[in-house]
């Protein structure tokens, strides 16, 4: 039987957790209000490391109940304050770790971040590059060309319900909005890599 205390502490656990969920749900319903209202992307500064701490914070306590592990590393002395829309790519690293949640038990997450120009013969691109690695249960390669296929065409989806049901769905059409790329790389009961390389500007 609990005492006082542990569940003073087992409460406060609780809603801790629920907070940090509810915050992560606001994330997901701020972004799908602003594309139905069609409101111009807002591209504001922020800070790469914190976008991503605060992603991994408001989940990590959900996924040590389930013996997940979650790392971060960021590309040796990278530059930190960047200009894009942190609300939608808050949104993706969010909904891409949650994923990883929902559907592993006892596996590391690896979240690699890398800040990189690609030059062309027009312009240069500043690609701020997240890559999402996890040891949990994989994807069969049958079941992983089906994904990319119905990727392929997402363009074609407009379903907001279906995108908020399918977690690759939905961070796809983020992605797609901020002129970016995903890839997945995943091998049954072994691995999957989701990157994402989305456009920036320096600050």
């Amino acid at each position: 039987m609990l005492n006082d205390s542990e569940n003073k502490d087992k409460l406060e656990t609780i809603l801790n957790r629920s907070a940090n969920l509810q915050e992560y749900c606001n994330d997901v319903v701020y972004t799908l209000r602003s594309e139905i209202e069609n409101e111009n992307l807002c591209l504001k500064k922020f800070s790469i490391q914190k976008l991503v701490k605060n992603a991994v914070r408001r989940l990590e306590d959900i996924a040590k109940e389930k013996d997940i592990k979650i790392n971060y590393n960021f590309q040796y002395k990278m530059k930190d304050i960047v200009i894009g829309n942190s609300d939608h790519l808050q949104a993706i690293l969010s909904q891409l770790i949650g994923s990883v949640i929902r559907f592993n038990h006892s596996c590391q997450v690896i979240i690699t971040v890398h800040l990189f120009t690609v030059k062309n013969y027009i312009k240069s691109d500043n690609i701020l590059q997240f890559r999402i690695h996890d040891t949990g249960s994989g994807i069969s390669k049958e079941k992983l060309g089906n994904i990319k296929a119905k990727l392929a065409h997402f363009d074609l989806v407009r379903d907001y319900t279906l995108m908020l049901e399918s977690g690759l769905w939905f961070v796809n059409y983020l992605i797609n909005q901020l002129n970016g790329e995903m890839e997945i790389e995943s091998e049954k009961d072994k691995f999957t890599t989701i990157t994402c390389n989305i456009p920036v500007q320096l600050f």
